[in-house]
């Protein structure tokens, strides 16, 4: 949220995706970040849209597969990286993806965060559809060779039934942040019914970050933690912003 302080703006993201375009200037591709947010407040708001972008990094690669969820139903599973890379970023979104989705779609993505399953770096997806129809959904997990100074920071806050948290995890200084997002933590593998409502890159200080809010919409408290994947800084690093 631009220009609005912090607060509850009652958004929540419906999908966020890598893609590659074709730049008509230069005749080559390019990457893009795709993000599907709804409004659900009661006034406008203005958006700010990133993207995190740095030249091509050694064992750059996307892996993703595809999953049906049904109406109503919901989703909680990982991409995982080759062995040897690890998870620069990663999220979700309808396949193929759209820019005028119909308004129909109607998705909350519930969980997003790095993690590791024995030595393989993963993005967790938790995704629900409240849409009538059934949508198949494309996980994905940027994966590289390993940055310097690459390290996978979070910070566990305790958020009580129907609470909101709106907070960073912050980069050491010197470093700079990639992606991040937030997960449940401790409580196993569930819908844990929250809500990711912003997720964006920043600056606290001196210091690269990755803000995070989330509404817990259940009727216990849940630990949650908010990531940021971290390195040192990498050729051609910038946060690239668009305003809607």
């Amino acid at each position: 949220m631009i220009g609005e302080g912090s607060g509850d703006f009652g958004t929540r993201i419906e999908g966020s995706e890598v893609r590659a375009h074709l730049d008509s200037t230069t005749n080559t591709m390019a990457g893009l970040w795709a993000t599907t947010i709804r409004n659900t407040d009661g006034v406008s708001h203005q958006i700010g849209l990133f993207s995190v972008c740095v030249d091509s990094v050694a064992g750059y690669q996307v892996v993703s597969k595809n999953v049906t969820v049904a109406a109503g139903g919901f989703l909680r599973d990982i991409a995982t990286c080759p062995v040897g890379t690890v998870a620069l970023g990663g999220g979700a979104a309808d396949t193929p993806y759209s820019s005028n989705q119909p308004a129909s779609v109607d998705r909350i993505v519930q969980e997003s965060s790095p993690g590791t399953t024995g030595s393989q770096s993963l993005w967790l997806t938790a995704l629900r559809n409240n849409d009538t129809v059934s949508h198949t959904i494309r996980l994905f997990v940027v994966c590289a060779s390993t940055p310097t100074g690459y390290q996978v920071v979070h910070k566990d806050v305790t958020l009580a039934a129907g609470g909101f948290v709106r907070d960073t995890a912050r980069c050491p200084v010197g470093s700079v942040v990639l992606s991040g997002g937030a997960a449940v933590v401790g409580s196993g593998s569930a819908d844990f019914k929250t809500r990711i409502q912003e997720s964006a890159p920043g600056t606290v200080g001196s210091q690269s970050s990755w803000l995070t809010a989330l509404r817990n919409g259940d009727s216990v408290s849940r630990t949650i933690s908010l990531y940021a994947v971290c390195a040192d800084p990498l050729a051609g690093y910038q946060v690239v912003r668009s305003e809607v």
